[in-house]
């Protein structure tokens, strides 16, 4: 017991466990949904929400050019909250980038990967869904920093909720077949929604005080 209570008392120890359990409960959520979902969408649809997932893991290594990984190595709240606004508009600018590109040469894309259906949706959607991943992946580190490991593994576990949800209830409408992307998209938006909810809180005041005088001074 006095082990126990020593690791449970162990602020490094509890971080861990906060982000395991956080981890391990969304990954239970998509494990339980997953003999559902087979039932309510078929091969073609897992398929495309396949590419679709592909796609945005590798571009969104780029949309923030990895700037994302300093922010735990600043050396005060005025350097980070400066790394990451300069995050969040390389983000804003890359999706974008991303936009004209898939506007353009979306049909060019999408027939190389094979695929033919939704395409006038998928290249909105890609870009969109950078953006809001890109957000919550800064956010992230930037509670890594800040030790709020309970809040990164809120983001996970309620997006991952939101994520399963959607899916299930879009399954059970006649046309369901876009439901696999359109639930995955909810998640990652929610995920973006909370995490900018997490850092606006009041508990974070300063930070986002310091942020939106950063912002103003970048827009005059």
């Amino acid at each position: 017991m006095n082990i126990i209570k020593r690791l449970t008392e162990n602020k490094f120890i509890k971080h861990v466990l906060l982000l395991v359990g956080g981890t391990v409960f969304a990954q239970g959520l998509v494990v339980l949904s997953s003999p559902i979902l087979t039932r309510m969408y078929t091969p073609e649809n897992f398929g495309i929400l396949g590419i679709f997932i592909s796609l945005i893991s590798i571009l969104s290594s780029v949309v923030s050019m990895k700037y994302e990984l300093a922010l735990p190595l600043t050396r005060n709240l005025k350097e980070t909250i400066n790394l990451f606004i300069l995050n969040i508009l390389l983000i804003s600018i890359l999706s974008f980038l991303f936009l004209l590109i898939f506007l353009l040469f979306g049909d060019y894309i999408f027939s190389l990967l094979g695929v033919y259906g939704y395409v006038d949706l998928l290249r909105w959607l890609i870009p969109l869904t950078l953006f809001f991943m890109g957000i919550t992946i800064n956010i992230t580190y930037l509670f890594v920093k800040l030790n709020k490991f309970k809040n990164i593994a809120s983001i996970k576990v309620n997006s991952t909720m939101v994520k399963v949800v959607s899916q299930l209830l879009l399954g059970t409408m006649p046309s369901s077949n876009f439901g696999l992307i359109a639930g995955d998209i909810f998640g990652r938006f929610l995920g973006a929604i909370l995490s900018l909810y997490l850092v606006f809180n009041k508990s974070l005041n300063q930070i986002y005080i310091y942020i939106l005088r950063n912002m103003c001074l970048l827009i005059i």
